[in-house]
C-alpha cells in the first residue's frame, strides 16, 4: 500500500500543479476565497460575489503556467484577481449609475408632450408642401427660414439676386399658408 502511495505522489510530483490537485483542495480553496470575497465586498456588490470568485478561478486558469502554488501562492492570486475584479465591477456600477443619472435628468428636462393628432396633420402636409417645391425654391426657404440665414448669403450661395431670393421666399410662404388653409385631402381606404 505503501508503495502504491509513494508511486502516486512521485507521478503526481512530476505532473503541472493545475492536474495534480484534487478536487477537494479545490473546493476547499474556492470556498476560501468567496469567504474573503464576501467579507470584502458582499456590502458594495452583493450577489456578484460568486460571479467575482468565479472569473478568478478562469483568470488562474487561464495563467496558470506563471502562477506558483507554494506557500499559499494560490490563495494570494485568486485574492488579488478577485480583488482588482471586484474593484473594476464597482467602477463600472458607478459609472453606469452616473450615466443613468445624467440621462435621466436629460430625458426629464427635455421632456415635452406628444404632439396632438391636428399638429402631426399639420407637420405631415408641411413636409408634401416641400415635397412639391422647386429644387431652387426649396433651398432658398429652408436655407432662410429654417437655417435662419440671411437671404444674401442663400442668395450668393445660389447665384441669385437678393431680390429674387426674397422673391422666392414670399411667393412660397403665400402658398404655404394657402395650403395649409385648405382642409387635407384624405383617401378613405
Amino acid at each position: 500500500m505503501e508503495a502504491m502511495e509513494a508511486e502516486h505522489t512521485f507521478v503526481k510530483s512530476r505532473m503541472p500543479w493545475w492536474i495534480a490537485l484534487e478536487q477537494e483542495e479545490i473546493e476547499l480553496l474556492r470556498a476560501r476565497v468567496l469567504r474573503w470575497v464576501e467579507a470584502a465586498f458582499r456590502v458594495t456588490l452583493g450577489r456578484d460575489t460568486e460571479d467575482i470568485v468565479q472569473h478568478a478561478f478562469a483568470m488562474l486558469y487561464r495563467h496558470r503556467e506563471n502562477v506558483q502554488p507554494d506557500n499559499d501562492g494560490l490563495y494570494r492570486y485568486l485574492c488579488t484577481v478577485a480583488r482588482r475584479y471586484a474593484y473594476d465591477r464597482v467602477k463600472t456600477l458607478k459609472v453606469r449609475a452616473g450615466i443613468a443619472e445624467i440621462a435621466a435628468r436629460t430625458i426629464i428636462a427635455r421632456r415635452r408632450p406628444a404632439p396632438g393628432p391636428e399638429l402631426v396633420e399639420q407637420i405631415i402636409r408641411v413636409r408634401e408642401f416641400f415635397c412639391n417645391l422647386d429644387d431652387v425654391d426649396r433651398l432658398v426657404v429652408w436655407g432662410h427660414v429654417v437655417d435662419g440665414r440671411s437671404l444674401r448669403e442663400v442668395a450668393s450661395e445660389l447665384d441669385l439676386r437678393w431680390r429674387d431670393a426674397a422673391e422666392i421666399v414670399d411667393r412660397s410662404l403665400r402658398r404655404l399658408r394657402r395650403w395649409l388653409d385648405q382642409p387635407a385631402s384624405r383617401e378613405d381606404s
